[in-house]
């Protein structure tokens, strides 16, 4: 009977205690829980945040706890303090949540132990606005941070961290306020310990063992509105220094036509598409807070780029000069360093509408791969390496092989210098009729291309070139278009042509050295090609 008793009073006194901590939650514990977190906070922070939570709910059993209404902002006056002692942080951030769940918490964690051993901590939709603006005097310390949260060596872990649907809006205060931000972005922390043995682990990244920052489908436009901006994910492993990005789109809003038809002058309308992106060894913060972009070598696979330019418009009188490639990186509000870009199987077009013709042209470089070296305009790294070379290997017209080699002198590039090195391979020069007919009124009927090399070297101010050129069995005829706008051969001008102004054979022996003074209202590009066709016209012509 004394033992039927004992089972009976244990029953009944673990249903009571059972029933007691199951509905009344956190009554009890609730205000001991929030005084022991907002203490947290300010001692870690230093006094700088301050934590509010308009509700808790806790259940005792399941050691859930849920916080309602939480938010963390920052005291104005232990800010201005801080900052008069050098101590304020370059990174200030305002938080709100609306609902916050964490798995494993008990007020036993909080009473009794110098350790947390997490569960989970999940929080959903938060609001996370960052400041950033660098002070001199600011060094990363972890031992003082860690020393503030735990000052009597405890230790803090959490399996794992996730913030789910972020609503990020970094403000750059070093320049000029420029503002960032990131919707639906995901961050999962794992194996998060905070003790004396991961103050000083590199191989950690906010405490963590893995972290993982994902930003997915995401949508803008361009400033001027010209252009939608899309991305379909984005992937950070801030402890390897490590970005993977899917799906970058810049597409036109408008069609060829209604884009021309919003011009004053002639520009170039651009689609760019890349499948897949790799960074190596970035510095992810200085990115997503626009401080700059710091990476040992980036990849760009599988995509293209198409340029359109419809020439019914005027060309602006506005000056190009100071707007090659390295003058444009140079000039970058933005600091970047890059060792290396390669491109993996690229596509790049140029197409441009002739009035005359009523037709467009296009040039092709297919299965474009190309290495890029040296990507600064920081002056201590020009000062040690003042060359960006760019190679590049294609299939021209999607038929013959093209290397190209450009050196840009970016310790020199107020004046724009610069040097490329191309050579094109055999093809069947027919093929050019896709550009010919459109932009120059003439088709090539018969051509061999054996070999074209050229060597240029250019300036704001003009180009020279040594170009040399191997072909046979050159035939051509001059075009015009008839009533019912059909391209028709001007019999008489053909015959002229192939008779008296060409020769059908080149062995490409000769050089042809050419000095073209530059078009300060055109690019780059049509530096190179115009300096390039010089050589080129002399050597068919015979000069």
């Amino acid at each position: 009977m004394k033992i039927k008793w004992i089972l009976l009073t244990t029953l009944v006194l673990g249903a009571a205690l059972f029933f007691y901590l199951k509905f009344r939650k956190s009554s009890d514990f609730g205000p001991l829980i929030k005084s022991k977190l907002i203490n947290m906070v300010h001692k870690a922070s230093n006094g700088l945040y301050v934590l509010t939570i308009d509700d808790l709910e806790m259940d005792v059993l399941q050691a859930t706890t849920t916080l309602i209404g939480v938010s963390i902002k920052t005291d104005s006056i232990r800010m201005k303090v801080l900052d008069e002692h050098s101590q304020l942080p370059d990174d200030i951030f305002n938080v709100e949540i609306t609902k916050l769940y964490i798995d494993g918490l008990s007020p036993v964690d909080f009473i009794n132990a110098n350790i947390f051993d997490l569960q989970q901590i999940r929080v959903d939709s938060p609001n996370i606005l960052v400041t950033h603006e660098k002070r001199n005097y600011n060094k990363k310390d972890t031992s003082n941070f860690y020393s503030r949260i735990a000052p009597n060596q405890e230790s803090y872990a959490v399996k794992l961290l996730l913030l789910n649907n972020s609503n990020v809006r970094i403000v750059n205060k070093d320049r000029t306020g420029i503002t960032s931000t990131f919707k639906n972005m995901s961050v999962h922390l794992a194996d998060i310990k905070i003790d004396k043995g991961t103050i000083n682990d590199s191989t950690r990244f906010l405490f963590a063992k893995d972290a993982n920052l994902y930003l997915g489908n995401y949508i803008g436009n361009t400033s001027n509105k010209k252009y939608t901006f899309s991305l379909d994910s984005v992937a950070l492993k801030p402890q390897l220094g490590t970005m993977n990005v899917k799906g970058l789109r810049l597409k036109p809003v408008e069609t060829k036509s209604n884009f021309t038809d919003q011009l004053r002058f002639q520009d170039d309308r651009f689609d760019i598409s890349v499948n897949e992106i790799n960074i190596k060894n970035m510095n992810w913060w200085s990115l997503l807070s626009n401080d700059g972009l710091f990476a040992d070598a980036a990849t760009l696979t599988n995509g293209y780029l198409k340029v359109y330019r419809d020439k019914t418009l005027p060309l602006s009188e506005e000056s190009k000069v100071g707007k090659f490639p390295h003058q444009e990186l140079m000039k970058l509000d933005f600091p970047i360093h890059m060792k290396e870009l390669f491109l993996q199987n690229m596509n790049v077009s140029y197409e441009e509408f002739n009035p005359k013709s009523q037709e467009a042209g296009k040039i092709e470089f297919m299965q474009v791969n190309g290495d890029i070296q040296n990507i600064s305009n920081m002056p201590d790294v020009v000062k040690e390496n003042n060359w960006m070379k760019v190679s590049t290997s294609s299939l021209f017209m999607n038929q013959a092989q093209l290397d190209a080699t450009f050196n840009f002198d970016l310790s020199n590039a107020a004046y724009g210098s610069f040097t490329v090195n191309t050579v094109l391979g055999k093809m069947e020069g027919t093929q050019l009729n896709q550009i010919t007919e459109g932009l120059g009124l003439v088709k090539i009927e018969k051509l061999d291309i054996e070999k074209l090399s050229a060597t240029v070297n250019g300036n704001n101010i003009f180009a020279t070139a040594d170009v040399s050129f191997a072909y046979r069995n050159l035939k051509v005829s001059a075009l015009k278009k008839d009533d019912d706008n059909n391209f028709k051969k001007k019999g008489l001008a053909s015959f002229m042509a192939n008779s008296f102004l060409i020769n059908d054979n080149s062995d490409g022996k000769k050089i042809q050295t050419v000095r073209l003074e530059r078009d300060t209202r055109k690019s780059f590009f049509n530096l190179i090609w115009k300096t390039i066709y010089k050589g080129l016209n002399e050597t068919v012509t015979g000069k």
